[in-house]
């Protein structure tokens, strides 16, 4: 699934990766090899999860606990 490889790519990165919603269509691919279509239903999915939160310009790993 899609979110899913997302996520994987988030832990790889350290937590936190410098795209979100604003980020242009080819550099979201460049970077994760997905559009951006895919991509924008994949960060919503994971933060509706409660598993991210985000902003325009970028999207973080919640941490376990972190209430």
């Amino acid at each position: 699934m899609a979110s899913e490889e997302l996520f994987s790519a988030l832990e790889k990165a350290g937590g936190k990766i410098l795209l979100g919603d604003k980020s242009p269509a080819d550099i979201v691919y460049s970077q994760l090899n997905m559009s951006k279509k895919t991509f924008k239903k994949s960060l919503g999915a994971l933060y509706r999860a409660g598993r991210i939160e985000m902003n325009d310009t970028s999207f973080w790993k919640v941490e376990e606990g972190a209430d």
